[in-house]
Formats: C-alpha cells, sequence, structure tokens
C-alpha cells in the first residue's frame, strides 16, 4: 500500500544503492552490498567489539551513516534522533513491565481492608529513558526518587514529579553529547552507599546507565540485591550492553532466590510496533534531509551527516570535532544611553494638567451648547449620564460574553424602528419619499430586532450545561405584560415614563450580560425595553387604522426575516452576520433623517445637526458595514485597500463632510444633505477597506459603536429620549470594545483604521534551531501522560470547524484526571468573544475556559505538563515579549513557551497575519503537528480513546 516491493531474497534485499537497516548488519550481508552503495542505520561502532564489523565494512567500498553516532546536541537532529526515540519508550515500557512483575499497587489505596502506601519507584539516570520512566511511574502514582551524577538534570527530574537524590561529594558527571562521565573513586563509594540503601527501600529500580564505547557500569551490586524485599523487580535497561545490575541475565527474566525479578529483556521489543512506527519516522526523514528536494547527496557541510557518516566509500571518517561557537561580531554603533533623573513632582504636576485641561474643555463644550436652543440642555443631561451608565455596565459584562454583548446591543439598536413609527403615513401603503424612507426604517429596524434577539438566545444557549439550573427567564414576562397593559390604557400620557422604564430594562439586559448564570435573563430584559418601546410609540401617535396596520405589516415582516436569518446562521458566520445587521441599523437611522428633513418635521440649529450627523453617520455605517461583511464572507479580499492619492483624497472627504454640514446648518437645503450622506457613504467604504483581514474585529466593534452614535442622533433629530438614551449606551459599547481590543494588539485606533500607522522600525528576525514536526501518535502519548494541559484555540479552529472534536479530547482527559484548561486571546477570533461562542457550542464548559489575563503569570505555566496550540500563531509569538524592535512589541500574548511541552497544531509553517516567524516554533520544548486542525484532532482523539 506504501508503495515498496517486498524483497524475496536478501541478495535482492542488499542489492540497492541506499540500505536502511535497523539491526548492525551481519558479515554475509555485508558482502551482498555492492561497492559505493550507502548504509543507513544502527552499527554501533561505539562499543566493545565492534572493530571487526567496522573492518569489513571498510573493505565493501561502501558509505556507511550510522544513525546511532548521531550528535544530540544538534537541535535539528531530535528529528532523526532513534536512540531517543527508542530510550523513550523503553523507559515507559520499562515501568510497564515492572509493574506487572510487582505483586501489589503502584498507587496508594485506602480501602476497608486498610491503607495501601505507593510503590516507591528508584530510577538511575536521568536521560531520555530515564525521563520517560519517571513520568510514567509517577502518572501511576508511585513515589518516585532518581539520581543521575550530572547535576544539571536535577531540574528536569523534579519537574516531572521525582526526588532527586545526591550524595555527599561535589563532582559533575556531565560528559561529550550530553551523555555522563566515568565518576572517581571517592565519588563511586558514597553512590554505592546511597544504592544500598534506595534498595533496601524501593519496591522496583530501574536503570538506564551507559557509557558511549565502554561496557556498562556496574551499579546494583549482588549484595544489594540480596537486600531488597520479596517480590522487588529490577528493569536493567543496559542489560544488552553488559547490565548496570550484576546479578542481569541479558535477554532474560530471572528470579533470585530472595524473590526479586530482575528484567533483563529488550523493552523496545516489547512494543515492536511502536518501535517500528518511531525508528522509521525518524530514519525516513533523515534520509529526505540529505541532499536537495528529489535528489539524494551526502554532505560534509551538513552537521548531522557528518556526525553519522562513519565510513566514505570504505574510508573510516574521524570524530568531527564539536562545532565551535562563532566569535561575537563587533557592534556597529555603541548607544549610550544617558539616565534621565525624572522628576516625580513634574510626572504628578503634569498629569493633573492634563486632568485640569480635560474638564475644563467639558465643561465649556457643555455649556456652549446652550447656543442651540433650550430643548439641547435635556437631550445633553440625558446623553451625559448615558454614556458615564453605559460605560459602567459594559465594563462589567464577562470577556466570554462579548459576542452576545454585540448581538444583544444589535438588537436594541433595532429601536431606529422608532423614527420609522413617528415619521409613518399615507394608509395602507406608503404614498411619499418620506413616507416610503420611514417605511423602509420600520423594515430594516425590525430585521435587525427580530434577529439579534434569536442570535443572541441561540449563543446563551450554548453556554448552558446540564448540570445548570434553570434561569426561569419565562418569569419575566410578567412585569412585561403590566408594562404592555399600561401602555395600552395610559395612552400618549404615559409615553415619557415607558420611554423610562425601556432604557431602563435596556440598561439592565446589557448589566445582565456580567455572568453566564445571568445572561438568559438579560436578554428577555432587552426584548421587553425593545417591546415597551415601541409599544409606547405605537399609543402616543394617534394614526388613522390603515397606517396602524402599515405599521403592523411592516414590522411582522421585518421581524420575520430578521428570525429566519438568524435561526439559519451558522455560529462560525456571527461575525459577517453583525457586520450585515450593522447596515440595517446605518440604512434606517439615514432614511429616517432624510425623511424628516424632507417632511420638515423640525427646525432649528440643533435640528439641522442632529439630522446632518445622523445621515452622515448612518451612511457611513452602511456601506463600512456591507465592506466588512464582503470580507468576512470572503467576497473580497482581505488585504488592505491601497491606491495612489488614497490619503489625499481621504482628507479631502473629510473636509467636504464638514464644510457640508456648515453650508446645511446656514441652509438646510436638501441636495447638502445627500451631498453629506453620499460623501460619508464613500468615506466609509475606503476607511474600513484599508484596514487588512487581521484587524476585521475591531472594525466590526467600531460599527458597532457608530451604529448607536446614529441612534442617538436621530433621538436628537425627533427629541426622544429613549433613542438618545439607548443610543449612548450601545456607542459606549462597541468604543470600550474597540478600546479593548486595540489594547490586547499593543496598537491605537487609528493605526487600525490606517489612518496614522506606527512608524516602522528596522527589524530584522535570525531565528536559531530548526523545528520538529512530530506525528499524531507521540502527542497522544504526552497527552496520556500529561496531569495539567492547556489548550490555546485559534481562529484556525473555527475554519476547520474542529470545536466538537476538541471538546471530545477535553472530554477524554478530563475522565482520567487530566486538568485541562482553555486559555483565550482577546483577538483570537474575528470579532470579541467569538471563540467562547464556539467552544460553548461544542459543550467545553465554560469554568474551564479562561481570558488571557486570568491564565497567562508565570507562575501559571510552571507545572503545565503540555500546551496545545490549535490554530494560533500571532497570540502565541514570543517576539512581541523578547524583541522591542518587533512590529508586535509590547502585544499581550499567552506564553505557550513556558510550558514543559508546547504542541502547536498548523495547517503549514506559513506565518500568521503579522507576517512575522514565530521563534516559539523552534524552540527545544516545541514540536509541530501538521495539518488541517480538525483531521489532526481527530487522530489526537482516537488515540485517546
Amino acid at each position: 500500500a506504501a508503495g515498496a516491493t517486498i524483497a524475496k531474497s536478501a541478495e535482492i534485499a542488499f542489492d540497492c544503492d541506499i540500505v536502511m537497516k535497523v539491526r548492525p548488519p551481519t558479515l554475509d550481508e555485508i558482502s551482498l552490498m555492492p561497492a559505493g552503495s550507502t548504509l543507513i542505520g544502527i552499527v554501533g561502532s561505539r562499543l566493545p567489539g565492534s572493530e571487526p564489523l567496522v573492518e569489513r565494512l571498510m573493505a565493501q567500498k561502501i558509505n556507511v551513516i550510522a544513525v546511532d553516532n548521531l550528535p544530540r546536541q544538534l537541535s535539528r537532529a531530535q528529528t532523526y534522533d532513534t536512540l531517543s526515540s527508542m530510550a523513550n519508550l523503553a523507559g515507559y515500557r520499562a515501568v510497564i513491565e515492572g509493574s506487572v512483575a510487582l505483586p501489589r499497587f503502584m498507587a496508594g489505596q485506602f480501602t476497608a481492608a486498610g491503607k495501601v502506601e505507593p510503590a516507591k519507584v528508584l530510577v538511575i539516570g536521568a536521560g531520555v529513558a530515564g525521563l520517560a520512566a519517571i513520568q510514567a511511574a509517577h502518572n501511576l502514582g508511585a513515589i518516585v526518587r532518581a539520581f543521575d551524577v550530572r547535576s544539571s538534570v536535577r531540574e528536569q527530574i523534579e519537574s516531572v514529579g521525582a526526588e532527586f537524590l545526591t550524595v555527599n561529594i561535589q563532582e559533575d558527571g556531565e560528559g561529550k553529547g550530553g551523555y555522563a562521565k566515568e565518576m572517581s573513586k571517592e565519588f563511586l563509594e558514597a553512590e554505592m552507599a546511597l544504592f544500598k540503601k534506595q534498595c533496601g527501600e524501593c519496591d522496583i529500580v530501574i536503570t538506564t546507565a551507559l557509557i558511549p564505547g565502554k561496557p556498562a557500569p556496574k551499579l546494583i551490586k549482588q549484595y544489594m540485591v540480596d537486600i531488597m524485599k520479596r517480590g522487588s523487580v529490577i528493569v536493567d535497561l543496559a542489560a544488552a550492553s553488559g547490565g548496570n545490575c550484576e546479578a542481569t541475565v541479558p535477554g532474560e527474566k530471572f528470579v533470585t532466590k530472595n524473590g526479586v525479578t530482575i528484567l533483563g529483556t529488550d523493552m523496545v521489543q516489547s512494543a515492536a510496533a511502536q518501535a517500528s512506527e518511531l525508528f522509521s519516522n525518524n530514519v525516513s526523514k533523515f534520509l529526505l534531509s540529505m541532499g536537495e528536494k528529489g535528489r539524494f547527496h551526502l554532505s560534509e557541510a551538513d552537521e548531522a551527516v557528518r556526525g553519522c557518516w562513519l565510513i566514505r566509500e570504505g574510508e573510516r571518517l574521524p570524530e568531527p570535532e564539536a562545532p565551535r561557537p562563532p566569535p561575537p561580531t563587533p557592534k556597529e554603533m555603541e548607544l549610550e544611553i544617558e539616565k534621565v533623573v525624572v522628576d516625580p513632582r513634574k510626572v504628578a504636576f503634569r498629569k493633573a494638567l492634563s486632568e485640569s485641561l480635560m474638564y475644563t474643555a467639558g465643561v465649556s463644550g457643555l455649556l456652549s451648547l446652550s447656543s442651540m436652543g433650550s430643548g439641547i440642555s435635556t437631550l445633553a443631561t440625558t446623553l451625559s449620564l448615558s454614556c458615564l451608565v453605559g460605560a459602567q455596565v459594559v465594563k462589567g459584562v464577562s470577556a466570554a460574553l462579548h459576542s452576545p454583548l454585540m448581538s444583544v446591543t444589535n438588537a436594541i439598536s433595532g429601536l431606529t424602528v422608532v423614527g420609522g413609527l413617528l415619521l409613518t403615513g399615507g394608509g395602507y401603503f406608503p404614498k411619499t419619499a418620506p413616507q416610503m424612507l420611514a417605511s423602509l426604517a420600520v423594515l430594516v429596524s425590525m430585521v435587525n430586532v427580530g434577529g439579534g434577539f434569536v442570535m443572541t438566545g441561540r449563543m446563551l444557549g450554548m453556554f448552558r450545561r446540564k448540570t445548570d439550573l434553570p434561569s426561569y427567564s419565562y418569569l419575566l414576562a410578567l412585569p412585561g405584560a403590566i408594562l404592555l397593559a399600561l401602555t395600552l390604557r395610559g395612552g400618549s400620557s404615559l409615553t415619557p415614563l415607558i420611554y423610562l422604564v425601556s432604557s431602563l430594562l435596556c440598561i439592565q439586559s446589557i448589566g445582565a450580560l456580567s455572568s453566564q448564570k445571568t445572561a438568559p435573563a438579560g436578554n428577555t430584559l432587552g426584548m421587553l425595553g425593545v417591546a415597551g418601546g415601541l409599544a409606547g410609540t405605537i399609543c402616543s401617535v394617534h394614526v388613522p387604522q390603515a397606517t396602524l396596520v402599515q405599521m403592523l405589516a411592516t414590522m411582522a415582516l421585518g421581524g420575520g426575516l430578521g428570525v429566519g436569518i438568524a435561526r439559519r446562521a451558522e455560529v462560525t458566520d456571527l461575525p459577517q452576520l453583525v457586520a450585515a445587521f450593522h447596515s440595517l441599523v446605518g440604512v434606517a437611522a439615514a432614511a429616517t433623517a432624510i425623511a424628516s428633513a424632507l417632511s420638515a418635521h423640525g427646525s432649528g440649529l440643533l435640528y439641522s445637526i442632529s439630522t446632518y450627523l445622523a445621515a452622515s453617520i448612518g451612511a457611513l455605517t452602511v456601506t463600512g458595514s456591507l465592506l466588512a461583511f464582503a470580507k468576512l464572507q470572503g467576497l473580497m479580499s482581505g488585504k488592505s485597500l491601497s491606491f495612489p492619492g488614497q490619503r489625499p483624497l481621504l482628507a479631502l472627504l473629510a473636509l467636504s463632510l464638514v464644510g457640508g454640514m456648515w453650508r446645511y446648518i446656514g441652509t438646510s437645503a436638501i441636495n447638502v444633505l445627500y451631498f453629506g450622506t453620499a460623501v460619508s457613504a464613500v468615506l466609509g467604504w475606503i476607511v474600513a477597506g484599508q484596514v487588512g483581514g487581521a484587524d476585521m474585529p475591531v472594525v466590526i466593534t467600531l460599527l458597532n459603536s457608530a451604529s448607536g452614535w446614529a441612534l442617538t442622533a436621530e433621538g436628537f433629530v425627533l427629541s426622544n429620549t429613549l433613542l438618545t438614551v439607548v443610543g449612548a449606551l450601545i456607542g459606549s459599547s462597541g468604543a470600550i470594545l474597540s478600546a479593548m481590543m486595540c489594547t490586547a494588539m499593543n496598537r491605537t485606533l487609528l493605526d487600525v483604521l490606517g489612518i496614522m500607522r506606527k512608524p516602522a522600525g528596522a527589524f530584522s528576525c535570525t531565528i536559531d534551531g530548526e523545528c520538529k514536526v512530530t506525528e499524531p501518535d507521540s502527542v497522544g502519548m504526552l497527552l496520556q501522560q500529561a496531569k495539567k494541559v492547556v489548550i490555546v484555540p485559534g481562529y484556525g479552529i473555527a475554519v476547520s470547524k474542529g470545536q466538537y472534536v476538541l471538546a471530545e479530547i477535553i472530554d477524554a482527559l478530563t475522565k482520567q484526571g487530566t486538568d485541562v484548561r482553555v486559555a483565550i486571546h482577546p483577538v483570537a477570533g474575528r470579532m470579541p468573544g467569538q471563540l467562547n461562542v464556539l467552544l460553548a457550542e461544542a459543550g467545553i464548559p465554560y469554568d474551564k475556559v479562561f481570558e488571557m489575563d486570568e491564565l497567562n503569570e508565570p507562575g501559571d505555566w510552571k507545572d503545565v505538563d503540555v500546551a496545545l496550540v490549535v490554530g494560533a500563531n500571532d497570540t502565541v509569538n514570543s517576539l512581541a515579549e523578547d524583541d522591542p524592535a518587533s512590529p508586535i512589541a509590547g502585544m499581550p500574548v499567552i506564553r505557550v513557551w513556558k510550558a514543559k511541552k508546547c504542541i502547536v497544531m498548523k495547517r503549514s509553517m506559513g506565518v500568521g497575519y503579522a507576517a512575522l516567524e514565530n521563534p516559539v516554533f523552534y524552540n527545544d520544548n516545541t514540536d509541530m503537528l501538521l495539518g488541517d486542525a480538525k483531521v489532526r484532532l481527530e487522530d489526537l482523539r482516537d488515540r485517546l480513546r
């Protein structure tokens, strides 16, 4: 199936240009290889007694690549390291086989028969095999102790759950290539005393000690075996090299007279299928790295190849010298940094002065509004207090519920329907242009209302767990019924108080989003607030029956369309749905403003300014929202819009917009209003277009804010306090979310919009090392052994729709006792809180989902065994913290590189939206699992079952 042909004889198998072999070749097999061919495999050239084999290989005039000679300190060579793969497997199997031979529990037990202490395991040697054994024994619940002559491994030993044993003599055993060296006589005597004591206490002893080129050192003497408890087990992983235990019988399981089981069998062979898969992956990747793509070539310039190249066409090559570190490059320029002495009094004075100027501007601005007429005082008071209250309420909303927040504010912004209702006329059908515009405003506003509340309800329902208590939101129908009944009875005289109640209900609707438990009630309160506002408006207008039928029919049609759209929309389409709904608010605001101007609904300075602003902001919201929808839906490229003369054109449009308002105030000419509306529409399209696809979340929140201010302007046009309060609430909400998103990206709003770009300094990123590609089997094994796992999803999981499989993985890990947490970056999706909704949709408990700030201190990562990054890039890029010259310097990122092991799951090695390489991918503790996120997650799920 893989495309290979099975050779029928050894002669055919070895008569090839390249031969890859697991075991060292026999003399007969060597004789079958043609001169000039290449042998890749384990040779054992550094082991005692290997000279006859090496001489026979030289005589055959072939190339020999001894993979067991791979320089292990070379970071890129870890992908090809067969010894590490086999050692890792051997260490794991040593614990499994040892626990099978041990006639007792590994973990401690509390039973009716009494308490059973956990087994004690001693691991000698903390190389790859030793660390794997420590971790496996710790996961089985045993008390693990470990010893190694290299003091540098102490931290590694303790990090995987073992006690590091020491002797009283200060001597370090660090040898060449990461192996241990031979120790002094005094050290060995102290070591023997330690081992004797531990053998008398421990139930399982696992030895892994090897010294390159020499027989395995004898660490467990016969007298130590004699004092061990009956039933104890010794697993000697060095048996093939003579063994670390004097009583070991290589290749056999042996039980001593005092009942101690000594396993000298090959632990790798006990998991032959797994060993074959790992070995073949190492060797095949090594082979493919030799030469350019599609061409096999052995080069001495390749450090990995040179380290393994034992024989070149019959010539024995000398051992390669360890690479010397490059000499330090002289600095081209020494920058002398002067110590700036900061006077705290000056800092305090500047701060106080800025606050004073801010309050001065606020006081002057508000008092200057008196020139706009007597009605401005009430509206300005309402607007100011609404902004303050709205800002405080929005700040209390849970970050996980920012997507429902945008959805419910979208629905509430549909109160632009009030303006349309106030201007509706003509009987069963509108007859004049203002009446048609008013009817259009009612229709599109109700699409927003119906769709917004249905989508909010869907999202909040995803956060509900089976164990949660019922919310009983239906009980809120009682105050709703009383509100509607009193509205119908009181008529127009009660309208101001009805608007007050509706405003308070809308504010409380957002306030209820402070937690998942109260959020369902928030959606219901929002519905009551909008329903009260609509009922109060209808009861206050006193229109003929035919016009009333037109109102109700248009409202029902629009609401039905919105409900149908929201029910069919996928959760992954939420950002573009919100953008589309924003455009409807803009249409309604602009249509209402123009209809009011055409029907001469008001007059005066305040009316003229409000009408012009409502039409302009509405038009800007329409075109900006439509462009955002097109980019998010993939109807147009996500690249920034750029053309010659773009900045001068933007400046000209902005000046034209201001000039048009000045002209309209003086003349109230409808053509000037049309002109301002058209200019705003073009301005909105260009500004939104020059924002790249990565920054669309900020555009969406900004348009959310714009829709609120359009509603506020409409309230000023109609002197309607309900629209003023609700508009200020929504405008504040969008502005705060925009500021939060910009802070999360360490950028200003003007920079995101492309109006004032952050100056780009000279930046070049040089990354050392080589990324290591792993396979699902290895990752599955890591996850099975991990005690704590942090998963960091990115937008890639939304694209692949892998959230359901991720939920199954989290469930499987939780059932096996793993502490699983999910960390969400504020800008990980295409709108605030989108990933929270996606994970909730898949059934991932919200108490396992944490915001970045809740799980990003250095101490939070100390005990994280595995960080699993799924489809994220820039949000986990360490350049943000490590390189001040980086374009993303200062951007808050999730510190996945501080975990003991980091697995990054990506479709390819391509860069993220910031177009920067990520050093985390090249760290020694990082492995890349490439492929479609959903497919790879399914592979991991299957291995965890």
